[in-house]
């Protein structure tokens, strides 16, 4: 691409989004931010610096211009259900294994799936968003069902993929992945011969899986929860073989224990994503948290740990986040279950990187986080929808957390970080009854400068080496103009209709009115 010279342009500039009017960026061929200078152009030229065919000059007079926005979760893959059963509670509308998201997305065709994430994506492009954070369903599929329908997109994506546990796998297929107990497994070994991996060693056989039963031909296996005795998602990994009559054949002898094939997934996954996403505690036993953390573990063993290269797209390290404190219920359940909180529980067994939610996390919980150096994203509509609450977000600045902003599942919210902004900032202030504790520059950093921080990637800034994403917002129309308090009126006032042009990567991806 060409060279770029923006001239008159009024931004919000670097870390702490400082205001400069009349300045110029200049964008080298790459689309990364070269240099940024106060001067005006005649300034430039003054200073010897040519502008010649090879540099597109772009006249950015009458916008302002903000870093693009970074939307730090998201669930684009449920976008077919936008508001289908919009009063039901968080557990009926999204939970991973029983909910109307779940049918929903197991009975609609994966090419309706594909259209519909691809109209969100052109949905936040025009909304200012350049980059997010997707928590994508339905392990490696998941993850290459998010490609294909991107794989004309320009927005930046982060992906972080989930290992699917699919309770209707039949036998034969659980069979090819599944590491089985010590005796069994010593079945397949001989002598001092290195034992083989499942998919060497195991058929897909159902008998195989039935090897005990001798009274009882021809009878379906079912998939047992191990922990709870109920058929349905095993969260737990320990598959219990019963015979149709629900009885256990080998009496509690014989389990399938499925770490080989959980490892095995998450290796796959990690090759084409960013890192995990992980739905929540409550849906994961405590083996399962800590495969996840040996497979993060195993990965960042191969690697020379690199520092963020500014610039590029790449990021260092897998990342895991996950949900957690998002309801009461959730909180109740995990001490029920496990006699810690899901935020206790979770820097014990898979020390995640990102906290999503943490809307019902109290002090002691946030001082835990804020001393393990844990990242955490809000997504203040959501919770709203969903009646879950509010997050504590002025104890969350004051322990000094960088906080990002998503606009969660678009099933329940448009992808619209101009909502989300102005939502959270009059909540908080409402909720806490103090409007000195948070302002319109924070929350318009959570939105942008945080959001790269949190993911170690050279956007969500106006600086130099960082990727010109930018966002032209036409600051005298009427509902903007006169514009005392920029900072203010982008986060109460603005929307879709005051965005005129989208760059990223130094391209214009967006134009809604002449911009040269």
């Amino acid at each position: 691409m060409k060279q770029k010279l923006l001239k008159n342009v009024t931004m919000l500039r670097g870390d702490n989004l400082e205001l400069v009017r009349s300045g110029i960026i200049e964008i080298n061929e790459f689309g990364i931010i070269e240099n940024i200078s106060n001067k005006n152009v005649v300034e430039f030229r003054n200073q010897n610096r040519k502008i010649n065919d090879q540099i597109e000059v772009i006249d950015a007079e009458g916008f302002i211009i903000l870093p693009g926005f970074i939307n730090s979760h998201t669930h684009i893959g449920d976008s077919i259900g936008k508001d289908i059963s919009s009063d039901k509670d968080l557990n009926a509308r999204v939970h991973p294994h029983y909910s109307i998201k779940k049918t929903i997305l197991d009975k609609t065709p994966r090419s309706q799936l594909i259209q519909m994430i691809s109209n969100t994506a052109i949905s936040m492009i025009k909304k200012g968003i350049t980059t997010f954070v997707d928590f994508r369903e339905g392990g490696l599929q998941g993850v290459d069902l998010l490609e294909i329908a991107l794989n004309s997109s320009p927005i930046n994506r982060i992906i972080l993929g989930r290992i699917d546990l699919n309770p209707k796998l039949p036998p034969q297929h659980l069979a090819k992945s599944a590491t089985i107990n010590s005796q069994s497994f010593a079945q397949n070994t001989k002598g001092n011969e290195k034992p083989k991996t499942p998919n060497e060693s195991i058929k897909p056989s159902a008998q195989m899986l039935k090897h005990n039963s001798k009274s009882k031909k021809n009878k379906d296996i079912y998939i047992i929860n191990a922990r709870t005795g109920q058929k349905g998602p095993c969260t737990d990994l320990e598959v219990i073989l019963l015979d149709e009559d629900g009885q256990n054949e080998n009496k509690g002898q014989d389990e399938i224990i499925l770490k080989s094939y959980f490892i095995k997934s998450g290796e796959s996954i990690l090759k084409k994503s960013h890192g995990f996403g992980i739905s929540g505690a409550n849906e994961n036993s405590d083996k399962m948290l800590s495969w996840y953390n040996e497979i993060v573990a195993r990965q960042k063993s191969k690697k020379t740990k690199k520092a963020v290269n500014q610039g590029t797209n790449e990021i260092s390290l897998p990342l895991t986040a996950i949900h957690a404190a998002e309801s009461k219920s959730a909180v109740e359940e995990s001490m029920k279950r496990y006699g810690a909180t899901e935020i206790q529980r979770t820097l014990k067994l898979l020390n995640p990187d990102i906290y999503v939610h943490v809307t019902n996390a109290n002090d002691m919980e946030l001082e835990l986080l804020s001393r393990n150096k844990k990242k955490i994203i809000v997504c203040p509509r959501a919770n709203g929808v969903l009646g879950a609450g509010l997050s504590p977000i002025k104890k969350m600045l004051e322990l000094h957390f960088e906080l990002g902003i998503g606009t969660d599942n678009v099933m329940l919210n448009s992808p619209d970080m101009f909502r989300e902004m102005d939502f959270l900032l009059k909540s908080q202030r409402a909720l806490e009854k103090d409007t000195h504790f948070i302002n319109a520059k924070d929350v318009l950093k959570m939105a942008t400068v945080n959001g790269g921080k949190i993911f170690g990637i050279g956007r969500g800034c106006i600086e130099q080496g960082y990727n010109a994403d930018l966002v032209f917002i036409d600051r005298y129309d009427l509902d903007l103009y006169p514009l005392f308090d920029p900072y203010t009126s982008i986060v109460t006032r603005c929307s879709e209709k005051h965005v005129k042009g989208v760059m990223i990567n130094g391209e214009l991806v967006l134009e809604k009115t002449v911009i040269k």
